[in-house]
C-alpha cells in the first residue's frame, strides 16, 4: 500500500474492517445462540430436577404420614400416665407391668370409670385384668426445682379403645387429686395423654409453645388447636406432624 494512502485505499480499508467485523459479529452471534440453546436445555434440565425433588418430597412426606399414623394406631388403647408414684416393694412382689396396672387403676381409672358409669356412659365398671393389658415406666424419674425426685411416666393398655376414650373424656371433670403425702414429695396432679408418636409429640409440644395457638389437643393422635384471638373458637386440624410450624399457622405476623 502507498506510503500515503488514496481516499480509495481509505474506502478499501474501511471495507476490508467492516466485512471482518461483520463476520466476526456473525460468529459472536454464532456462539450467543449456540449458548442461549445450551442454557435453554440446561433451564429445561434444571425444571425437570427441581420437579422431580418435589414429588420425590411429597411421596417421602406421604410415606412419612402413613408410617406415623400406622404407629399412631398401634397406640390407640395406649395412655400415658403422669404423676403416678407406684411403690418399690410393690414391683419388687409383682413386677412393673402389674404394680402399675394396679396403681393406675386404683388411684385412677376407678374413680373416673365409676362418674362415668353414674352418668351411664359405661354399664359396668370393669376390675383392672378385664381393664387393661399391660403397663410399663415410659422414661426415667426427674427431679424438680426443690430437689425431689419425681415418678417417671407410664404407659397403660387397654383391652378396649372405647373404654379408654370414655376415660378421657371424663377426666377433666372427674380427675382424682393426689394424698397429701404425694404432693408433700412434689406430685401436684395426675395426669392422662394420649400415647403419642415422637413427630407427633414434638409438634404438639411446638404448637403449645406458639403464641399463635390458644389451645391444642389430640384425638386418636390427630393434633387439633384454635388460634389465639379467635372468639369463634375456630377448631384447625393439623394435615402432618412433618409440616413447618409456619406453614400450619402461617407467617408471625
Amino acid at each position: 500500500m502507498a506510503a500515503n494512502p488514496t481516499n480509495l485505499d481509505i474506502c478499501a480499508m474501511i471495507k476490508a474492517m467492516e466485512s471482518k467485523m461483520d463476520s466476526s459479529f456473525g460468529a459472536l452471534q454464532a456462539t450467543i445462540a449456540g449458548l442461549q440453546t445450551r442454557m435453554d436445555v440446561k433451564d429445561t434440565e434444571v425444571r425437570a430436577i427441581k420437579k422431580d425433588h418435589e414429588d420425590l418430597h411429597k411421596e417421602v412426606m406421604f410415606l412419612q404420614n402413613e408410617l406415623n399414623n400406622i404407629k399412631q394406631a398401634e397406640r390407640g388403647c395406649n395412655l400415658r400416665v403422669f404423676g403416678l408414684s407406684v411403690a418399690a416393694d410393690e414391683v419388687a412382689a409383682v413386677g412393673d407391668s402389674k404394680a402399675i396396672m394396679k396403681k393406675a387403676y386404683e388411684t385412677i381409672l376407678k374413680p373416673i370409670l365409676t362418674a362415668a358409669k353414674a352418668n351411664g356412659a359405661i354399664a359396668t365398671v370393669p376390675q383392672v385384668n378385664s381393664l387393661l393389658t399391660s403397663a410399663h415406666p415410659a422414661g426415667k424419674p426427674t427431679r424438680d426445682k426443690q430437689g425431689r425426685t419425681l415418678p417417671s411416666p407410664c404407659i397403660i393398655k387397654f383391652q378396649s379403645p372405647e373404654v379408654r376414650n370414655v376415660v378421657l373424656k371424663y377426666k377433666r371433670a372427674h380427675m382424682p387429686n393426689p394424698t397429701d403425702a404425694e404432693r408433700a414429695g412434689g406430685i401436684r396432679k395426675y395426669l392422662l395423654a394420649e400415647d403419642l408418636t415422637k413427630p407427633t409429640h414434638d409438634m404438639f409440644k411446638k404448637l403449645i409453645e406458639d403464641d399463635r395457638t390458644s389451645t391444642v389437643w389430640t384425638i386418636s393422635g390427630s393434633l387439633r388447636y384454635t388460634r389465639a384471638g379467635d372468639e369463634k373458637k375456630t377448631v384447625h386440624r393439623v394435615d402432618s406432624p412433618f409440616m413447618p410450624v409456619n406453614s400450619i399457622l402461617g407467617a408471625p405476623a
